[in-house]
């Protein structure tokens, strides 16, 4: 560490020149520790420097490819494996401060690398948490897994090197679950055999199953997908007006109108907002789509238990933008009664208030006036009220 902290005082030339050789030699001492020694205190030291790269101009110096893997492997190793456990405990006691803080360092330099890697080593990163969906359905494990997926997706997007067009690849393939690395079978590692003991005979048959939790964990990659597209949208990196990117993105508007089926409620958020935002785009699909989104939003809000719930609330925030921006989307009287129905008890709740009012301007300004609507619109305060 304290080679990092001299060779970034240096001058720029010299500075890259060291820093990279830093790197490597980084990487190299990653491969030989990892399954010879126990890392509470090395893996904990290996991953320091990855934040040498910001600030400097040399190509060679911002480029992590060689080195994204095994960045990636002892980062998991301090936030979910033995290191981060031995962190984590209670008794644990150390000294030094780069031990106290690995966990959070170890998120903080999966969105680092990020920052610095080629479109095709995105997976690198993904490999170390396709591993642990495998292997655990431990909430608090999974809370971390949510994390450092978020820390990856703010990084890819503000990764220089990857293009707008570059970057609706890593938005379609995890939504889509067509990505190599996502079908590739990991067994989560087990006993092979029982415990041998000194009896002779065995009174009772020992049967040891590894249970594979891929299954029930991998929607979060869905949601990493939509996350990724629901940034880049919000950052206006896309250029409407490039064909190749119109032809990218309307695959991605079915693809997000077949997560509206999921059974998983953050993947169901995910896609409000996707779709929201993918319907403002002059696409082909659109038209014919549209109508068939906005159905499943309202279908979705009809069966949801609350309408205070975080599903419900998105929904309504979806509808709205899409009733607003999108001329293909059509919604019946009958709907448009469900809708009145459902969001007049919150029209005096400061928290709801600005959705239900974003809502019924949505409505009125597409000229869809049912009778009922006349209720609302007799005092006429709401509509001076601001989004």
């Amino acid at each position: 560490m304290d080679i990092a902290k001299v060779a970034s005082h240096l001058p720029p030339a010299s500075r890259d020149l060291q820093v990279g050789r830093l790197l490597t030699l980084q990487s190299d001492i990653a491969q030989q520790v990892s399954g010879h020694l126990r890392p509470p205190f090395v893996s904990h030291s290996v991953p320091t420097h990855v934040t040498s790269a910001q600030g400097s101009d040399n190509s060679a110096v911002q480029d992590l490819d060689d080195c994204a893997a095994d960045i990636a492997h002892v980062s998991a190793e301090v936030i979910f494996r033995d290191s981060g456990k031995d962190v984590q405990h209670k008794d644990f006691r150390t000294k030094m401060r780069e031990v106290r803080s690995s966990s959070s360092k170890g998120l903080e330099y999966f969105g680092l690398t990020a920052q610095y890697v080629s479109p095709q080593r995105i997976s690198a990163l993904l490999l170390p948490l396709r591993s642990i969906f495998a292997k655990t359905s431990s909430f608090k494990i999974l809370q971390q897994v949510d994390k450092v997926l978020k820390r990856i997706t703010s990084g890819v997007n503000a990764n220089a090197r990857i293009t707008p067009l570059e970057l609706l690849i890593p938005c379609h393939t995890p939504i889509s679950q067509n990505a190599k690395f996502l079908q590739e079978l990991v067994k989560p590692e087990g006993s092979k055999s029982g415990k041998k003991n000194d009896a002779i005979v065995q009174l009772q048959r020992q049967v040891i199953t590894d249970t594979d939790h891929y299954t029930n964990n991998s929607f979060r990659f869905i949601v990493f997908g939509l996350e990724l597209f629901n940034t880049a949208f919000r950052r206006s990196r896309f250029n409407f007006q490039d064909k190749q990117i119109i032809a990218r993105l309307d695959p991605l508007v079915k693809l997000i109108g077949n997560a509206l089926y999921s059974s998983s409620e953050p993947v169901i958020t995910a896609s409000f907002k996707a779709s929201a935002s993918i319907l403002q785009c002059l696409l082909k699909s659109v038209p014919s789509s549209a109508p068939l989104i906005a159905r499943q939003i309202l279908s979705i809000i009809r069966f949801t238990g609350s309408r205070e719930s975080a599903v419900a609330q998105a929904g309504f925030k979806a509808l709205a933008s899409i009733l607003r921006e999108c001329e293909a989307a059509q919604v019946k009287e009958k709907d448009l009664l469900f809708l009145i129905e459902i969001v007049l008890p919150y029209l005096e709740d400061p928290e709801r208030q600005s959705t239900v009012f974003a809502l019924l301007r949505a409505i009125v300004a597409r000229r869809l006036i049912v009778p009922e609507l006349y209720d609302v619109m007799a005092g006429g305060t709401w509509l001076a009220a601001p989004l």
